[in-house]
């Protein structure tokens, strides 16, 4: 199985439009009934965060406080002692398999739709 990755940072887009991606890529996974995606946001070359990571937490946690998404897991609590993570394997085993799984990685998150 395929695991559905978003690439925002791709083309390396404005805040804006990487926001709008988001927004669409969103809203097609909940259309075909994803369990979760993986966004690729980048963490900032800086070491602090960069635009896009800092524009994509801060929607999806209005889209959490809003009850359109179930959760989201940080990429580096993205492994097997974060109970968010062994909930999603236990749904969807094949999360596993994700090259991001148990690596620390803060410039991914993912979102449990």
């Amino acid at each position: 199985m395929n695991l559905p990755v978003i690439n925002l940072k791709e083309n390396m887009p404005t805040v804006e439009l990487a926001v709008a991606n988001l927004e669409i890529e969103l809203d097609f996974a909940r259309q075909h009934k994803l369990y979760a995606i993986k966004l690729i946001h980048g963490y900032g070359s800086h070491g602090f965060g960069g635009a896009i990571f800092n524009a994509v937490k801060i929607y999806l946690n209005k889209q959490q406080k809003q009850n359109k998404i179930s959760g989201i897991i940080n990429g580096n609590q993205w492994r097997l002692e974060n109970e968010k993570a062994r909930a999603l394997l236990y749904n969807s085993p094949d999360w596993a398999n994700d090259e991001d799984f148990n690596h620390n990685n803060p410039g991914i998150t993912i979102v449990i739709l």
